[in-house]
């Protein structure tokens, strides 16, 4: 297939297929995906798109409490059971509903906003136990987590990433729907070829690129996402190595292009040279010799070196 006037090898025509081809994409997520991905109306966002829109950092949900336990102002994934729902009053549709939960050692409430009341009524009941994932906050001297980033029954605590990172987004698209779809993204990822030297890669401990790129959209460790990381550092290594040889390609085509041979005397360079209050050095001449080589005046070039 051609890309950009140049033959792409098959094995990469997954990553250029749409977005579209992925589940749970619809008319409206691919809209949204499009304009992420910075697309001209009418385009679509592909897997490679995807693959490439990495990571701004990486929270670190590992911290698991007892609510006694648990600090102010730190994110924290609690087990607790719900023991009763605060809807917002009638007459006041905007305040919020409030979730009282409890474990062992205190209580928390969790506070949503949105007119949400009665889907967490049906969602979570009294006496479910659930794994809560959040910031927690003091309000009027009590703990709550106001819209918990996740929520998870107790049996179903993988659930929750113990690190999750954090991507840019656009208006309307939900962080969990892109990260679901960036993984599902990563599981398109052909097996590839290395193409840096393995005595270079081992020098400065960059893994595949595909290893790479997994190690971003999957850390172990929030500084797996940092600008510094080995895998931040290998991808940025071959976007330069693929911008200069792009270049290099470039200025092969134009060298091949037939152009207009300028040839002239002579005589208005030498008096030129003539005339300046210095000596050209070995490089200012080798310089000006390649200039009448590429205006097509070998002769020039010889006679100056």
């Amino acid at each position: 297939m051609l890309d950009g006037g140049f033959m792409r090898p098959s094995l990469l025509d997954p990553l250029f297929a749409s977005a579209e081809t992925l589940p749970g994409v619809g008319e409206k997520i691919a809209a949204l995906l499009a304009r992420l991905a910075g697309r001209q109306p009418g385009e679509k966002a592909r897997i490679i798109d995807l693959l490439l829109h990495l990571p701004s950092f990486a929270l670190d949900r590992r911290a698991r409490p007892k609510l006694a336990q648990s600090r102010i102002g730190e994110i924290a994934t609690v087990e607790v059971a719900v023991t009763a729902h605060r809807p917002a009053p009638p007459n006041r549709p905007r305040a919020p509903h409030r979730i009282l939960c409890e474990d062992e050692t205190g209580d928390v409430t969790l506070v949503f906003f949105h007119g949400v009341g009665k889907s967490m009524l049906e969602r979570y009941p009294v006496g479910s136990r659930i794994i809560v994932s959040g910031l927690i906050e003091q309000y009027d001297g009590m703990r709550q987590i106001v819209h918990p980033e996740h929520i998870a029954p107790a049996a179903r605590a993988d659930l929750i990433p113990a690190i999750e990172p954090v991507y840019r987004l656009t208006e309307g698209l939900h962080p969990g729907v892109l990260r679901r779809l960036i993984g599902r993204a990563v599981e398109r990822l052909p097996l590839l070829p290395e193409w840096q030297n393995g005595a270079f890669r081992e020098r400065f401990g960059f893994s595949e690129f595909g290893g790479a790129l997994r190690k971003l959209h999957a850390p172990c460790e929030p500084a797996d996402v940092d600008p510094l990381s080995l895998a931040r550092r290998r991808l940025a290594y071959d976007e330069l190595l693929a911008s200069q040889l792009a270049l290099t390609l470039v200025r092969a085509h134009l060298r091949r292009a037939p152009g207009c041979a300028t040839r002239g005397d002579e005589r208005i360079v030498d008096a030129i040279i003539g005339r300046l209050p210095f000596r050209l050095t070995a490089s200012q001449l080798r310089a000006l010799a390649e200039i009448t080589a590429d205006m097509a005046a070998p002769q020039r070039m010889l006679r100056l070196l």
